[in-house]
């Protein structure tokens, strides 16, 4: 490689070396953490649902674990959510079973800052306001090196030729 390409490819490493390091993805680990982790299937509904959806979050917990509040007229995404529930066996014993419900969620696009939230509680992390899920030429090297450190699988981006 030539001496610029090197010089770049030093300047990528640090920057995601000091991306790493950094408050902002410290910031954006800790709000990502906060949310569930949806299922294959219930992925699959949130994107037929809302296919530009990013993060997803019950009313209650935009509101207590992220002093947001979900806009009026906003409409929920559904996704099917399991419990346990007790019921009485024809001996009057009581057993847990295990069953599934239909629940609310809504993207963070629908959620506004709390009026009620102390200052800079309600503030999206820098990381989470400009990442989006298109990748362009440009950012799939970035993309890959952050693959890298993170995915405990190799992953492979190619054209889709199918016209799907």
């Amino acid at each position: 490689m030539s001496e610029k390409t090197n010089e770049l490819m030093k300047k990528l490493y640090d920057g995601v070396e000091e991306l790493f390091a950094s408050e902002k993805w410290t910031a954006f680990l800790k709000f990502c953490a906060s949310f569930h982790r949806y299922s294959a299937n219930n992925l699959a509904l949130i994107y037929l649902q809302r296919p530009d959806a990013s993060f997803v979050c019950s009313y209650s917990d935009w509101r207590t674990q992220h002093s947001r509040q979900v806009r009026k007229g906003s409409r929920a995404i559904k996704v099917i959510c399991p419990h346990l529930y007790k019921r009485k066996d024809g001996d009057d014993n009581e057993e847990q079973v295990f069953g599934y419900h239909v629940a609310s969620v809504f993207d963070v696009s629908d959620t506004e800052p709390a009026p009620n939230a102390p200052d800079g509680a309600a503030d999206l992390p820098l990381l989470c306001r400009t990442l989006d899920n298109t990748i362009s030429d440009r950012d799939s090297g970035l993309v890959s090196l952050l693959i890298d450190h993170v995915s405990p699988v190799p992953v492979d981006y190619e054209d889709i030729t199918s016209g799907a």
